[in-house]
Formats: structure tokens, C-alpha cells, sequence
């Protein structure tokens, strides 16, 4: 067989982002091309998927995009099969008519992938099934079992539950599981083997495949079940970026992505026009805790760059660019060198002045508002900054290399112009965060306002997540013992600390209020939820009542969450004005943040005895700490929160945990906090409380506090000790080992 003869289909499947087409796609259709594969076709089934809807049924097209999270198998099973399968079916007999099918894989399109390689197997038994891209890069066996990541276990060390729930179910369809991030090499190699019968891939480094390529089934089955075991075939040399191309896409795959844009009215400040992705740089400089991107950090020269832009544009037209590195500041060098060549190209008229792009960043000191002026002049319109908190211990404890003071320093030297849009992720509930630190959160948030202000065209907004969590095999699941998770137990299938009190729900807990947090302050934000006063706005509406009870709203309607919180939320707030006497002397010196189990020798014996006594306190605390700190900000406050929270993003039946507070001050600072919590533990899913003789929770819990806030002005040692702990940068600053996939390419 001649090169030119094989045909090979690149494909990725939703559900994956729609803002951009994919660069796997582009730079493995580059590679396979220069290397003579020319019978090649890109499947971009996430955009043909997307457009498919938008023409039969518009209302459920932002739905599909922004909403309910494909990685849920009840969500997907219920609703995404009997909505695409028989569009996608079409398209499999398609892939069919090739001899290779190369699918790119997250954790947010696996079970698409595996839907459709399954059947494609079916019908095609000799077809060769590739699979690629980050979920086999994390996954074990470069993706060919199916265990960790996909059934909802962090990695490291796992307790005994989830060692016994570990099924390895093997994915008999699936011929090849690339292990590293250098598809470009890889994929031509492969096609390669198959063109200079080779009969197997044992000659390609970097992959796992199977000890017997035969017998391939449309199935997934327990290890070792067929007669097959997967083997790794070796460390393959590590490519140089400066050797790749730059990406190129079929005219179908950019008339797909412009047509979406402008049915969904995209609108951000690369505007409503094509938007492509480009390379700078692979691997990461830095080594947050939390994260599974590798350490090994790669970047192409500045003028590989700048060539790409220009060739992007010159055979597309494209002005609009998104880096896909994990950092373009990674090496503040070449990014200042890029920012050189682009404006030395504008100047010469070989580019626009409009060129835009934007990317992900972390904090510079060397970027000040002269770097950021040079930078937006360049073209810099859009960044995604790696902020994630602003107390000096949970920054030290992930590793950021960075203080709370450079991070308002940082945005300060953004914003100063209002010229560039930037988003900032924000991670609650960290490992070893107590309610002080949880508190301190809160005061930093208001500190930095100003950066994330509402209505402005260019300005910051924060991305709060749900919680934080272990990844597989990033330090935080391999070192435990440094962050006090425990090794032997979790809670609905996620990690919980060694003394119980960071859970999943005194997690969800702060995630909720912080959100609460930063609307009350009118801070720009990526909420969790759309809110049910904001819909009620939106309808013209006037009043909602909820019965706490029946969880039930009288006008029967509900907005639509983000993505991967499912939850309903009301609020109503109103306050007598803002203090004149802010400091954080005031706030962090009192009694009323104690917290109700901070007393070692009372921990070690509620342990004991109670469990769901720490439970129930870590979840009074957060909310104690909220209030505290709003009432030294705020006069005269009178709020009601209600949230209705729920699990099945975890792949969870039908748990749920409900709390509502009302919380009044007046003019004297007397006040009165009424909550109300309940957690509702379905009955399939109580097979996940995997706490040592703990076997039901059942909660349904009311707690009242009222007096007055100028009883709790005496100082307290224990407060004081965990405020001076909270801002110790120098205590928790941490230099963690590599793990296998943070040391890997």
C-alpha cells in the first residue's frame, strides 16, 4: 500500500468547546499530509453535532453548548443517545468506508467517543481505532481500561471502597492508546507500521496497544477477559516544536465554526468572526498541586510563532487567535520577543493592526503596565489568569509561587486601562483550609473589587469553581498526607480530610456563598448558577416563593444552570450602606469565628463518637464566617439564601443538600442568624459513604444564633492563631516530586 492510498479519518466528538476548531485536528492533519498521507479527512463531529442541532431544534442548541455535562452517563444516556444517534450513525458509516479512524479524547467527550468507536467497530471489524488527546495522556493504559478518571475515583492512594468499586474494564475496541502528547509523531509512525506491514505496532514508542490485536470487539469487558493484555512499547523520543507546521483545516470544518459563532451570537472581544487555535508551547513552567498538566515545559521560537499567525491568516483570513498553551507567559522572554515580532509585522503592513488573541496566563512580576500596554498593542485582548485564591497559606500549599500581594499587583496592572478582558479561576474548599482561611477568602475578594467591575467593556470577571478536587495522580492524590486527605476514606465519591471537617458539602458550602459573595458586591462573575431572582428579572416577573419543604416554586419554572452544577439558588438582600471602619484587625480579631470543633482534644472525640457532629459544624462555620465578615463591611443587613444543591455531576443517583439562612443586623449591631440544612442521601447512593463505622447520614439540622455582635469583640487565641496561620506564606510554601503524569511529556 502507498502512503497516498491509506485513508485515514481524524475525528473529535462532542462534547468539547465550539468557540474554536480543534488544534489536535489541524496540526495531525498537517503532520499526516507532509508526511504523504494525503487521503485524509478531519470528522469534526463536535461541530457537525452543534450545527445539527441549531437546525432541528434551536431551543436546545445553547443547552447542549453551555449546560448539561455529557460526562454524566444518566444525562447522557437519557438524553444525548436518543437526540444524535441516528445523525451520529450516518456519520459512523462514513468512518467506516476508512482504514483508520483517529479519535481525540477529554474526560468531557469519552463517552460520545465510545458510543461511536463501539459501533464503528461493529459494523467495520477490521477498521484500526486510534485514540488520542488528554484522557489517554491522564488515563490508565493510555485510555485502553477503563478505570480511574472514568468511574469517578481520584488517584494516589485510594481507599478500600474505591479500590473495591475499581472495576479494569478493558476497551476491546480500541487499537492504540497514544501515552504522550506528541500526536504529530505518533500518528505518523502508526500510519507508517500499517503501510510497511509491520503486522503490529510494537516498533512505535509512546503508545499502549494490545499484546494481540486480535480478537478486537465492540465491547468493554473485564481485563484480560478476551485473551488480550495492553503493553506500553517504550518512551519515544520527544519532538521539537519548532518542527511543527502550522495547523490546517478543511474549509468544511471553518465554515462549521464561523456558522456557529454567529448562531450563537457569540459575542467577546474577538467578536462574532472565526477564531483559530495555535501552539506556542507544551507543558507548564510552574507546578501547581492541584494540577495534572506536566511539568515539562517546551516552547517554539517567537518567529514559529509569528509565522503561523501569518500564515493563518494570509491562506484563511483569520485574525482571531487562541493559544492553546497551558501558559503563553511561561517563558516571559519569548512572549515579550513575540510581542515584538507582532507589532514589527504590523508595522511592515504584513499584519493587520486588528489582529486579536488571547490565552492562558499566570501572574508576572516582570508584567507591569508598561509590559501590559506593549501587549495589548500586539493584539493581547483576552486572558485566562491562574489566580485561584488570595490567602498566602492555600497559595503556598498549591504551589502558585505567588503572594497575595502580587496577585492585586498583577491585576491592578491589568486593569489600569480597562483594555483587556481577563477571567480568573477561583478554587473553594482547598486542602487544609479551615473557616478562618475561608473567611480571609472573602475579605480578599473585596479588597480586589474593583478589578472585576461590572459594565465595563473590558475588565475581569471570576470563575468560581464547584470545590476542589483530586485529579489522578497529581501531588494532591499522590501526597495526601501533605494536604490531610485521608488515605482510607472518602464521602460520595470524593476526597474528605483526615478530621472530617473539609467534605464535599461544607465544599459545596463555601462555593455557594462565595458566589452569594461576589454578586452582593456586584463582582463580575462566572456564577454557578443562574440565579432564580436574575431569572425572575429576566421574565419581567415580580415574585417567586419557594416552600422549603416541597423545594417546589409557585410559577413551576426553573433558569437553566451553568454546566456542571445543576443547582437552584434564591436570594434577597438589603443592607443600610457600607462601614467607614474596614479592617481586617476588626474582622479577624473576635470570638464569633471559633470554630465549633476547633478544640483538638473535642475534634479527636467527636471523631469518635459523631461524625455527622463534624459534618454539621463544618457546614455552620462557613456560613457563621460569611456573616461575620459581611456584617463588618455592610450596616443594617437583612438576607435570606436558599440553595437547593446537587450531585449528579459525580454520576450520583439522586443525593441532594439543601440549606437556607436568614441573616439580619440593624443599626446597633444586634442580630439574629436562623439556618436550616438538610442532606438527603439516596438509597443506591449510600453505598458511597465510606467512612469507618458510618453506614447512613441523615441530616436535617436547624441552628439559631442571635445577640449582639459587640459581645464578641474580645479576642479570641485560637482566632487569632489561625489568622496569623492563614497568612504564613513562608510556613506552608511547599517544592513537591514530580508524579508519573506531572514528569512526563
Amino acid at each position: 500500500m502507498k502512503k497516498k492510498d491509506l485513508k485515514i479519518a481524524i475525528a473529535i466528538c462532542p462534547q468539547w468547546s465550539t468557540s474554536t476548531p480543534s488544534f489536535a485536528l489541524g496540526s495531525l492533519n498537517t503532520a499526516l499530509n507532509n508526511a504523504g498521507f494525503t487521503s485524509t479527512k478531519q470528522f469534526d463531529i463536535n461541530m457537525m453535532s452543534s450545527l445539527y442541532l441549531a437546525d432541528t431544534n434551536p431551543d436546545l442548541f445553547r443547552k447542549w453548548i453551555e449546560d448539561d455535562p455529557w460526562s454524566t452517563k444518566k444525562i447522557f444516556v437519557g438524553q444525548i443517545i436518543p437526540l444524535f444517534q441516528e445523525f451520529w450513525f450516518k456519520i459512523v458509516e462514513e468512518l467506516s468506508t476508512y482504514d483508520v479512524v483517529a479519535f481525540t479524547t477529554y474526560s468531557s467527550n469519552i463517552m460520545t467517543t465510545d458510543f461511536l468507536a463501539r459501533y464503528l467497530r461493529q459494523i467495520n471489524p477490521n477498521i484500526q481505532i486510534w485514540y488520542g488527546g488528554p484522557f489517554c495522556w491522564y488515563g490508565e493504559n493510555g485510555g485502553l481500561v477503563e478505570a480511574g478518571i472514568n468511574q469517578n475515583y481520584g488517584g494516589g492512594h485510594r481507599s478500600e471502597l474505591e479500590v473495591s468499586r475499581l472495576v479494569a474494564m478493558s476497551r476491546e475496541f480500541v487499537d492504540v492508546g497514544c501515552g504522550t502528547n506528541e500526536g504529530e509523531k505518533t500518528i505518523v509512525e502508526l500510519a507508517e507500521s500499517i503501510v510497511n506491514g509491520d503486522g503490529h505496532y510494537e516498533n512505535v514508542k509512546g503508545i499502549w496497544t494490545w499484546d494481540k490485536l486480535r480478537p478486537s470487539l465492540p465491547t468493554v469487558m473485564p481485563l484480560g477477559r478476551s485473551g488480550r493484555k495492553p503493553i506500553y512499547t517504550g518512551n519515544l523520543q520527544i519532538m521539537k516544536l519548532n518542527d511543527l507546521d502550522s495547523p490546517t483545516w478543511s474549509k468544511e470544518v471553518l465554515d462549521g465554526y464561523t456558522r456557529i459563532r454567529y448562531i450563537d451570537r457569540y459575542s467577546n472581544d474577538f467578536g462574532p468572526d472565526l477564531t483559530v487555535p495555535i501552539q506556542g508551547s507544551r507543558g507548564c513552567t510552574f507546578k501547581c498541586t492541584f494540577c495534572s498538566e506536566t511539568r515539562m515545559y517546551r516552547y517554539r521560537s517567537p518567529e514559529k510563532i509569528a509565522g503561523d499567525i501569518s500564515f493563518l491568516y494570509n491562506n484563511y483570513g483569520v485574525k482571531n487567535f487562541w493559544f492553546t498553551d497551558s501558559l503563553i507567559n511561561g517563558s516571559i522572554k519569548n512572549y515579550g520577543l513575540l510581542i515584538d515580532y507582532i507589532l514589527e509585522m504590523k508595522e511592515k503592513g504584513e499584519l493587520p493592526e486588528d489582529i486579536r488573541y488571547g490565552g492562558y496566563f499566570r501572574t508576572h512580576k516582570k508584567m507591569d503596565t508598561e509590559f501590559f500596554d506593549r501587549a495589548r498593542k500586539s493584539g493581547l485582548v483576552y486572558m485566562n489568569i491562574g489566580v485561584e485564591n488570595g490567602v498566602a497559606k492555600t497559595l503556598a500549599l498549591m504551589e502558585k509561587r505567588q503572594t497575595p500581594q502580587l496577585v492585586r499587583d498583577y491585576l491592578d496592572a491589568v486593569t489600569k486601562d480597562d483594555q483587556i478582558t481577563f477571567d480568573t479561576g477561583w478554587l473553594p474548599g482547598y486542602p487544609r483550609e479551615t473557616n478562618v482561611d475561608f473567611a480571609n477568602s472573602l475579605k480578599f475578594l473585596y479588597d480586589v473589587k474593583h478589578n472585576y467591575k461590572l459594565g465595563v467593556d473590558h475588565g475581569g470577571r471570576i470563575n468560581i469553581m464547584k470545590g476542589t478536587d483530586v485529579l489522578v495522580e497529581t501531588p494532591l492524590a499522590e501526597m495526601k498526607e501533605v494536604f490531610g486527605i485521608s488515605k482510607e476514606e472518602s464521602l460520595m465519591k470524593n476526597w474528605i480530610s483526615e478530621d472530617y471537617v473539609n467534605n464535599i458539602f461544607s465544599r459545596h458550602t463555601k462555593a455557594h456563598l462565595t458566589d452569594l459573595w461576589l454578586k452582593i458586591f456586584k463582582i463580575n462573575r462566572r456564577g454557578l448558577v443562574m440565579d432564580v431572582d436574575d431569572h425572575i428579572e429576566l421574565q419581567k416577573d415580580t415574585k417567586v416563593k419557594r416552600d422549603w419543604k416541597t423545594r417546589e416554586y409557585q410559577d413551576g419554572t426553573m433558569p437553566k444552570p451553568q454546566s456542571w452544577a445543576l443547582d437552584k439558588v434564591l436570594h434577597s438582600y438589603k443592607n443600610g450602606g457600607e462601614r467607614t471602619d474596614i479592617t481586617d484587625e476588626k474582622i479577624f480579631d473576635t470570638s464569633f469565628l471559633t470554630p465549633l470543633s476547633y478544640d483538638n482534644a473535642l475534634l479527636s472525640h467527636l471523631k469518635k463518637e459523631g461524625f455527622q457532629d463534624i459534618l454539621e459544624n463544618s457546614i455552620i462555620d462557613q456560613i457563621k464566617g460569611f456573616c461575620w465578615v459581611l456584617h463588618n463591611i455592610h450596616k443594617n443587613i437583612n438576607l435570606t439564601f436558599d440553595v437547593e444543591d446537587n450531585f449528579k455531576v459525580f454520576n450520583l443517583n439522586d443525593t441532594k443538600f439543601y440549606f437556607r439562612f436568614d441573616f439580619t443586623t440593624n443599626e446597633n449591631d444586634d442580630f439574629e442568624l436562623d439556618l436550616e440544612f438538610k442532606i438527603d442521601i439516596d438509597e443506591q447512593d449510600k453505598e458511597f459513604i465510606d467512612i469507618k463505622g458510618v453506614d447512613n447520614i441523615v441530616v436535617d439540622r436547624t441552628f439559631k444564633i442571635s445577640g449582639n455582635f459587640g459581645d464578641y469583640t474580645e479576642q479570641s487565641e485560637s482566632v487569632k492563631d489561625l489568622y496569623i496561620d492563614s497568612n504564613n506564606y513562608t510556613k506552608y510554601q511547599i517544592n513537591l516530586p514530580r508524579t508519573r503524569v506531572t514528569g512526563g511529556y
